[in-house]
């Protein structure tokens, strides 16, 4: 069994819920880099149902990230909490949207999900 952690140089790919019925889930890369951790999210800018979180949560004027969300990967679940915008890069195909998290938990806690 894979050990719930993320080792500084180290990377984890899975999937961000954010708890909301309905909404698709967000394929996302968590890093940590020895200072933080930080999640980067790729993503197209259309219409689709299956980018509308991510458009919406990294719209240049108005984006509006969860405070809190769970990533999800094989070695199990990590609580992200107090979520703030690092970086949106809005490109002609793919666009990156980042954000770092101020408390990160190695464990799924129910009913964390809250809008900023």
């Amino acid at each position: 069994m894979k050990k719930n952690e993320l080792l500084p140089d180290t990377h984890r790919t899975g999937l961000l819920v954010d708890g909301v019925e309905g909404t698709p889930f967000v394929v996302g890369t968590l890093t940590h880099d020895r200072r933080r951790i930080e999640c980067s999210i790729p993503f197209i800018r259309d219409t689709t149902h299956q980018f509308a979180s991510a458009n919406q949560w990294f719209e240049m004027r108005n984006g509006s990230l969860p405070k809190n969300l769970v990533f999800e990967d094989e070695k199990g679940s990590v609580s992200l909490f107090g979520i703030q915008t690092n970086f949106s890069s809005i490109g002609v195909g793919v666009s990156i949207g980042k954000f770092t998290p101020r408390v990160v938990i190695f464990a799924r806690h129910e009913g964390i999900c809250e809008r900023n």
